[in-house]
């Protein structure tokens, strides 16, 4: 509304459609789940249906072309923007469940160290072998005592402050899809593949 707002206005309306698009996949899916045997009259209702998402899809594909044509990525900035909020918090809850702790212990862990963190105004990755020690003593879950011992895995500090930092969380996720750079790699060049001529 204000000229000096300024919002991704055409991601945003293709988000829009998406959802008119979701709707119509909802119409089409109660449509075809009343029918008995086979046509029906009520078939007659997925023209619209399917016309309408199709004028969505076309559309929507032109205005996200435009979008990633004229697209400029500040890295620095986006980089920068990782290190605030705590984003790599559910990646440190996955190393502590790697380690055999139930998610919801691993939680409770994770809120302690960012609550550390925040007192000290440091990154994540940036917590001491004692705030640890701290963070898993104030759980009263078996597995996470057996961790608070210190004879009981010498590395876990490291291994916490790497989950925690950003190339670390990006790594952990080496799955098809995930966010470990060589999948991404993988990604783009089979996307690439695909659009060659």
């Amino acid at each position: 509304m204000m000229p000096n707002k300024r919002n991704p206005d055409p991601a945003e309306m293709v988000r829009g459609r998406a959802a008119r698009a979701i709707g119509a996949l909802t119409s089409m899916l109660t449509i075809l789940k009343g029918l008995p045997l086979t046509y029906q009259r009520d078939l007659q209702e997925d023209k619209p249906l399917l016309f309408d998402t199709v004028e969505i899809l076309e559309s929507s594909l032109g205005v996200m072309a435009g979008l990633v044509e004229t697209l400029s990525v500040d890295a620095a900035r986006m980089r920068a923007a990782t290190d605030q909020g705590y984003t790599t918090a559910t990646a440190v809850a996955d190393a502590l469940v790697g380690r055999g702790v139930a998610f919801r212990s691993a939680h409770h862990v994770v809120g302690a160290l960012v609550a550390a963190a925040e007192a000290r105004g440091v990154g994540l990755d940036e917590v001491s072998d004692m705030e640890i020690t701290a963070a898993l003593a104030g759980s009263d879950d078996a597995v996470v005592a057996f961790l608070a011992s210190s004879t009981s895995d010498p590395a876990l500090g490291a291994l916490i402050r790497s989950a925690a930092s950003v190339e670390g969380a990006l790594a952990a996720s080496d799955v098809i899809g995930g966010t470990a750079p060589a999948r991404v790699r993988a990604a783009v060049t089979a996307a690439r593949e695909r659009l060659a001529p």
